[in-house]
């Protein structure tokens, strides 16, 4: 990137390339251990330099989680449009159905996006146009541990929300973020935008926000890490990572 992050990307299961059933996911615990795979291969690729997760939508929720659980093992979260709470209820649609019951996602149309990039978007064949009950009865699982245990994120933080987002309104999430344990939180909302910040023809400023948010706090993880080596100051979070394996 010309930023000059290295990026590992990786398709959701059941989304993009990947294979098996679309919009499937089989419970909670599935999503924590498709995230700790990546983040193994990234901390093998990387060594000591600083690695950060940018999780979107429900991806957020899922970063979200990992990072309650796991603290120190990631240098910071950049949630964008963070699923972390259901206002409309989407979620519980799912239960007390077959997990693998799919259900149109026409159902999440609420985003407030737009724009031809969206529109683009949603008319990819590798986006999923299903959603199985399974995964909607694991987003359930992963709202209520992140709505308990707030408090446990501590790692850096930048959340982005759009002020037109209509699946995940600003107002639901921000209490989330305010209990956010994290010394070292910033949260941007955006006038106009909706849901997908990323793709939106305005998606300027969310790009540029989480660029030099990420820049910033890799420079000091890095400067730190250099007086650790040199003996000056203690470790810090993200740049000794000890692996644990996930319960």
């Amino acid at each position: 990137m010309t930023a000059g992050f290295g990026v590992l990307r990786f398709d959701q299961r059941g989304y993009g390339r990947n294979h098996g059933p679309r919009g499937a996911m089989r419970d909670f615990q599935q999503m924590l251990d498709d995230i700790d795979s990546q983040v193994g291969m990234a901390i093998v690729q990387c060594g000591d330099a600083p690695l950060f997760i940018v999780g979107h939508s429900m991806g957020g929720l899922e970063t979200a989680v990992f990072a309650s659980k796991f603290p120190t093992v990631i240098s910071g979260y950049v949630f964008a449009s963070p699923f972390l709470t259901d206002p409309h209820g989407h979620c519980h649609m799912g239960l007390g159905l077959p997990a693998d019951r799919e259900l149109p996602m026409g159902q999440f149309s609420t985003t407030g996006n737009t724009s031809e990039a969206s529109r683009a978007r949603e008319a990819d064949p590798l986006m999923a146009n299903v959603v199985t009950a399974g995964l909607l009865q694991a987003g359930v699982a992963a709202q209520d541990w992140i709505g308990a245990h707030a408090e446990d994120v501590t790692d850096p933080v930048l959340m982005i929300t759009g002020a037109a987002d209509g699946l995940v309104p600003p107002a639901a999430t921000k209490p989330v973020f305010d209990r956010f344990g994290s010394t070292d939180k910033t949260y941007r909302c955006y006038e106009g935008l909706g849901h997908n910040l990323y793709t939106d023809s305005r998606n300027d400023e969310p790009i540029k926000d989480t660029v030099a948010w990420i820049q910033q706090r890799a420079f000091r993880v890095m400067r730190d890490l250099l007086q650790q080596k040199a003996g000056r100051v203690a470790p810090v979070p993200g740049s000794a990572r000890a692996r644990r394996p996930l319960p």
